[in-house]
């Protein structure tokens, strides 16, 4: 399989012909292809899920996660400048409110 599972999930190893793991508190399993959701942080773990408020700031860093991992480090590189830039363009925002 490519890539890694996110270390919040506690897997298992299991035999079937559909998955060899599944997380064992949140019942999400692998699939022939790869590690699939098992990729994101467990749903179970609230300080894993805490990524996951939807700023673009957060989905952007949930994009250069998985670049990374995936071995694509120059669109990981270009979401974190986005990242830094919308962050830039909101202090100034905040400024102008003053």
């Amino acid at each position: 399989m490519n890539n890694k599972p996110h270390p919040s999930h506690d897997l298992e190893w299991r035999d079937s012909s559909h998955y060899d793991f599944v997380c064992k508190n949140c019942d999400i399993a692998d699939t022939q292809g790869g590690w699939s959701k098992l990729m994101e942080p467990c749903v179970t773990d609230e300080k894993a899920m805490g990524v996951f408020s939807d700023t673009p700031q957060k989905q952007l860093e949930r994009m250069a996660w998985y670049f990374s991992d995936v071995g694509i480090y120059t669109k990981a590189n270009y979401c974190h400048e986005i990242i830094e830039y919308i962050n830039q363009l909101e202090n100034k925002v905040n400024e102008s409110k003053g």
